[in-house]
């Protein structure tokens, strides 16, 4: 085996990743931002209110701009884990040529409605989806549901009611009350706090370093969170 080259391919897929996570971060704070004013435009005259229905818009138009601008990156709509029944709603993968090699998915962004309505089906209150619950945003990275071998991803949040400042201190209000407690497959702690990152008017960026408890010893991902004002 030759372990030099092996290194050095290791190395070079790591500085790849880290260059388009790079470009995808800027790409997503000049774009995401206009997507409000854009898709209440569009929905004027259309019911368009489901978690799903809203993220096939940011897909699309997501997608149409790194495609016109040709990015190095590629975005896929409700996108499967690997080795798993599980999607999240969307995989982004470093584009190659079809026939050089497989395209290799770099970041994983999840999305949420907030408010989040109706139950689960235990028929407990979705409410705090955006954090935790089976279907927790927060929580399925932090379990490796969603993005188990990658170093950072992302969750935007769909407001329908109130507006960014309510929703980021209701958030870190839910993060703070599970912090006492225990258990041994989850860990909260003050790191998972969303910390203010920047300022687009409609849309807030937010950071958080999430405990994974996946590994032995756990490691973390880095969320960015984008909550957008779509009332």
């Amino acid at each position: 085996m030759d372990f030099k080259n092996n290194t050095s391919k290791y190395k070079s897929e790591i500085n790849t990743s880290q260059r388009a996570i790079g470009k995808l971060i800027e790409f997503l704070d000049k774009y995401l931002p206009e997507f409000p004013a854009l898709f209440k435009k569009k929905t004027a005259n259309t019911n368009i209110k489901g978690e799903d229905a809203i993220s096939e818009e940011v897909w699309e138009y997501l997608q149409s701009i790194a495609q016109h601008t040709r990015k190095i990156f590629m975005f896929q709509f409700q996108r499967k884990e690997r080795g798993s029944t599980r999607s999240s709603d969307f995989g982004v993968l470093i584009v190659k040529p079809f026939n050089i090699s497989p395209s290799k998915e770099f970041f994983r962004i999840e999305a949420k409605r907030l408010p989040t309505p109706g139950t689960d089906k235990d028929g407990n209150s979705r409410e705090r989806e955006y954090v935790q619950s089976d279907a927790g945003g927060i929580q399925r990275y932090k379990k490796g549901f969603h993005a188990p071998d990658l170093p950072q991803s992302a969750i935007i949040g769909y407001i329908q009611k109130e507006n960014c400042s309510h929703w980021h201190k209701k958030i870190n209000e839910w993060i703070q009350q599970l912090i006492p407690i225990k258990k041994a497959d989850i860990d909260w702690n003050a790191q998972d706090l969303l910390v203010h990152s920047a300022d687009f008017s409609t849309t807030q960026k937010y950071v958080s370093t999430n405990t994974r408890i996946v590994n032995s010893p756990p490691d973390s991902i880095l969320l960015w969170h984008y909550l957008m004002e779509l009332v």
